[in-house]
Parts: C-alpha cells; structure tokens; sequence
C-alpha cells in the first residue's frame, strides 16, 4: 500500500506549483530521503490511474500537473503543453461511443501565462 503521508506531499505540492517536472519531483522526495524512487514513480503512476494527474513528455522530459477538470474516465483528454514555461492546461471532451480512450498532446510555443 502507497504511504499516505507520501501521497499528501506530492499533492500538496503540485497544488501549489501546477506542473513540475520529474526531475524536481526527484530532487525533492528522492534526493532529499523522504521516499524512494520507486515509490515515487508508483504514487505517480497510481495518480495517473486515478485520474488525478495529467503526465505529458516534451523537451526529453516528463511533466505532471493536476486534473483541472471533472474526473470522468470516459472523457478525452487534451493537454496543451508550453514549450517555453512547461505550463499543461487540461481539457476534457466526451467520446465518441466507439471510442475507449483519447489523449492529445498540444504543444504550443507560449501559453496565455507566457504572452501576460
């Protein structure tokens, strides 16, 4: 069973940053001796299941952030990714009834948050 405590932390702090990046997540949990790697990972991975983050890879690395919306798992998903301040916004759409599952990753030069 994933550490209760170690899930609170990592909300908790995504909560406040929006996105981060896997290597400050390590840097932060792992390298300070708070968990173990693969805790870490199995605690992201479980968040990804249970649709409480969003993972997108852009620029040779990974990023979370939190679901912004309703969490309904026959929903599409589309993340808009800057490449230039790493912020994700979620987007979620139903899907069509033949559909399982959708997942689209847009990469934008700026966000809004950029251009302000």
């Amino acid at each position: 069973m994933l550490s209760t405590i170690h899930r609170r932390h990592i909300l908790d702090l995504l909560s406040h940053e929006k996105t981060l990046s896997q290597k400050s997540l390590k840097e932060k949990f792992v390298d300070s001796g708070e968990m173990n790697q693969t805790t870490l990972y199995r605690i992201l991975e479980k968040f990804i299941q249970e649709w409480i983050i969003h993972r997108a890879e852009f620029g040779g690395e990974k990023f979370f952030t939190l679901c912004q919306c309703e969490k309904k798992k026959e929903e599409a998903i589309r993340l808009k990714c800057c490449v230039s301040c790493h912020n994700i916004e979620d987007n979620h759409t139903s899907l069509p009834p033949e559909s399982l599952s959708s997942e689209t990753i847009e990469l934008v030069k700026y966000c809004d948050k950029c251009e302000k």
